[in-house]
């Protein structure tokens, strides 16, 4: 597949699952708008630095942008965000009392 999600077969074009891991919806949705604008022979602007990755997992992990690591090795200031899976709604509904 190309930058324009082009397969070997230059009629077909692919987005999401079928390109490559398991990702989020969105992130599928916005491949298959990509896509679908190429195939009409438009242009169009997405930036997938910024696409969310997801671990499928209980409860699920997910982030998106640069790491810790690298933002350190630019010197960019941050600040890390902590939510325990008992905190959020979804770890209260399951009684969940666990911290990951």
């Amino acid at each position: 597949m190309d930058a324009q999600y082009r397969t070997s077969q230059p009629h077909i074009f692919a987005a999401g699952d079928v390109i490559g891991f398991s990702q989020p919806g969105s992130v599928s949705m916005e491949q298959g708008r990509l896509a679908a604008t190429f195939a009409f022979g438009s242009t169009a602007i997405s930036n997938p630095a910024l696409y969310p990755y997801g671990i499928y997992t209980i409860p699920e992990i997910s982030f998106i942008g640069k790491t810790e690591e690298q933002l350190t090795d630019e010197d960019v200031p941050y600040e890390v965000g902590v939510a325990y899976y008992r905190e959020i709604a979804r770890g209260q509904i399951r009684g969940d009392t666990t911290d990951g």
